[in-house]
């Protein structure tokens, strides 16, 4: 019998935190192509999401891997298009509904400052028992640590609980440790997933 589940954020319920990375916006102000974006992605992020850097260390660490330099007005810009393309999936209206028969965890890799954004833009912590973070856990997934971390705080049994999230190295995580797990598509396979697993979604 299900009796928790288990959020991911970025992908699954909000836009994801590389979103503002691809965006028109993004583009036209730096003038590099997506091969450029994803290498200073990856350069920057792992320190943000383990809480080591802040919002502002990221976008100069960003920057800097970018172009070689960083100035206060580009970080000021690109946290303003961050904001702006945060936003809300579809499947965030399910939560009311699903919080009446069953506690609400989310389990995410996340910044600090992005976090506190997330939880203060969509008033997250009105839907959600418990956020376990990458950045406050300073380990993130698909890292076993993080799920046993969730597992003591939220006091849940993973055999009653499902874990959804929209990447498999994730799932992979999360089903080697006894959870049940649904790999997020679309809303539409979402929901038809945690019926079969007698989930009920009005």
């Amino acid at each position: 019998m299900v009796k928790n589940i288990v959020f991911d954020f970025g992908g699954v319920l909000l836009t994801g935190d590389d979103n503002w990375l691809f965006s028109k916006e993004t583009k036209n102000l730096l003038k590099v192509d997506n091969e450029d974006l994803n290498k200073a992605w990856d350069f920057a992020w792992p320190d943000a999401r383990s809480g080591k850097i802040n919002e502002d260390e990221f976008f100069r660490k960003f920057l800097q891997s970018l172009t070689g330099s960083f100035g206060s007005d580009l970080v000021l810009k690109l946290k303003s298009i961050y904001r702006k393309q945060a936003d809300g999936l579809d499947t965030l209206g399910l939560l009311p509904k699903l919080k009446r028969n069953y506690k609400i965890f989310a389990l995410t890799n996340v910044a600090k400052d992005w976090l506190l954004f997330k939880v203060n833009k969509f008033k997250l912590n009105n839907f959600f028992d418990l956020i376990i973070s990458s950045c406050n856990e300073g380990v993130a997934k698909p890292n076993k640590e993080i799920f046993l971390s969730l597992i003591k705080k939220a006091k849940i049994n993973p055999g009653e609980s499902v874990f959804i999230d929209n990447f498999e190295r994730n799932i992979e995580s999360a089903r080697e440790l006894g959870f049940q797990t649904i790999l997020f598509e679309n809303k539409e396979q979402m929901v038809k997933e945690m019926r079969n697993l007698g989930i009920e979604v009005s």
